[in-house]
């Protein structure tokens, strides 16, 4: 086979793959709580379940599953007369891919095969804010090779003495494409800038974060489980071990 033969048979293969593969959707996950409807209230779509002990009430429902993992809206309230500290490291999902039956509201411990626990958001902002950082430092290259380039052209320019106008025309037109690729790249690195800004206001502002709460006081906040694929039952845990509460979801997935 040709070379030319060859790169043109890869290129469409390549082709191929990048189609097959993108008209491939990822899955859409969606938690149905398992308690029954009477016992829970609905506030615009969601199922709000609330579970109490003598030191803590916690409220939950189910939000959606984002790209940062199934979102739960979930409120705190310190039933003692001392201070507590309220955090998502208290908050953690059992997962099972199995039960005894379908309709079972607690499967037993037993059957647990996997633990996750809800994303730290001092993580997350963490992470949002050296990304944010690497886009600057692109931002900062590009523009200081810009300078360059522009002060080269100024000094061959005064090197060569007169040019044709072909040469002009042509030096002009390098120029021009110079300065849209610098345009395109400053409106890339804004966009991005705006989206990690968006981001981390979301992590920042409306998630549960580590919080203080005096006595019959309470707290909500989001809060993000990580999607484990196979998972056909979570068990979600709130608060420390001997106040824990727990909140039965059963997980479908739609491919």
């Amino acid at each position: 086979m040709s070379a030319r033969r060859l790169s043109a048979f890869l290129l469409t293969l390549g082709f191929i793959v990048l189609v097959g593969t993108g008209c491939t959707p990822d899955p859409v996950y969606r938690l149905q709580s398992t308690v029954p409807d009477t016992t829970a209230d609905w506030l615009q779509g969601r199922k709000y379940v609330t579970r109490s002990t003598d030191s803590l009430t916690v409220t939950m429902a189910y939000v959606r599953t984002t790209d940062d993992g199934h979102k739960f809206d979930v409120r705190i309230e310190n039933r003692t007369r001392r201070t507590i500290i309220a955090e998502p490291s208290r908050v953690f999902a059992d997962v099972y891919y199995m039960v005894p039956k379908p309709d079972t509201t607690v499967p037993p411990e037993s059957f647990v095969q996997h633990r996750v626990w809800a994303r730290n958001p001092e993580q997350a902002l963490l992470a949002i804010d050296r990304q944010a950082e690497a886009v600057e430092a692109d931002e900062r290259t590009a523009r200081g090779l810009y300078a360059l380039e522009s002060v080269a052209d100024v000094a061959a320019d005064a090197a060569d003495g007169p040019d044709t106008d072909a040469e002009d025309e042509r030096e002009a037109t390098e120029r021009l494409e110079r300065i849209e690729r610098r345009s395109l790249d400053q409106r890339r690195n804004l966009q991005s800038l705006n989206a990690l800004e968006r981001r981390r206001l979301r992590w920042a502002q409306t998630t549960l974060r580590r919080t203080t709460l005096p006595p019959r006081t309470g707290v909500e906040g989001y809060v993000y489980l990580p999607v484990k694929a196979t998972a056909r039952y979570l068990l979600v845990h709130v608060g420390p071990q001997k106040h824990r509460l727990r909140f039965p979801y059963r997980q479908e997935k739609y491919e």
